[in-house]
């Protein structure tokens, strides 16, 4: 995937990049736009979530025809959980740092969380296998598979905050 930054810095006009020059403006420029890269991929990642939660909600109708309703419960409980992450990503914090705040997020702690979120793609690929693999599968569907990655998901995010405050390790 390309890095979403450099997009964004490569399509900078001529009087922004005139007011890069000024003192002190072209930090706050780069903050930013590190800010707006986080948000475009933590965008990406959450519609990724819900298409493919209708993908699955697609995987209940059919099992609810083929009379598999044990299942369409335990389905539920997973959509559930992946709307909760959906949401999480979606309105997760920018790394603003305000003046009075205790914890400053610099250049450096912001691109560690454009990679940690951008990483996170590999555990939405994984999710939107297990989510095909079901839907080919008629027999005995298990979605042990897709609760645990869901899961992972879920825990991975969590490091994400301890990528902005530095305390504790992320995952």
């Amino acid at each position: 995937m390309e890095d979403i930054r450099e997009k964004i810095r490569g399509q900078e006009g001529k009087l922004e990049e005139l007011v890069r020059k000024i003192p002190g403006f072209s930090g706050y420029k780069d903050r930013e736009l590190r800010r707006n890269a986080d948000k475009i991929q933590r965008t990406y990642l959450a519609d990724e979530l819900n298409r493919l939660r209708v993908r699955l909600k697609d995987v209940g109708k059919q099992w609810v025809k083929l009379k598999k309703l044990s299942l369409v419960t335990d389905l539920d409980g997973v959509l559930k959980k992946m709307e909760k992450m959906e949401d999480r990503i979606r309105y997760s914090d920018y790394g603003y740092a305000g003046f009075f705040d205790s914890i400053k997020v610099n250049e450096a702690e912001l691109d560690q969380v454009y990679e940690f979120d951008a990483s996170l793609v590999s555990n939405v690929s994984v999710i939107e296998e297990q989510i095909a693999a079901l839907s080919a599968q008629t027999d005995n569907p298990s979605l042990s598979g897709l609760e645990q990655s869901v899961a992972a998901l879920e825990n991975r995010y969590t490091g994400r905050e301890k990528v902005i405050t530095g305390v504790g390790k992320a995952e």
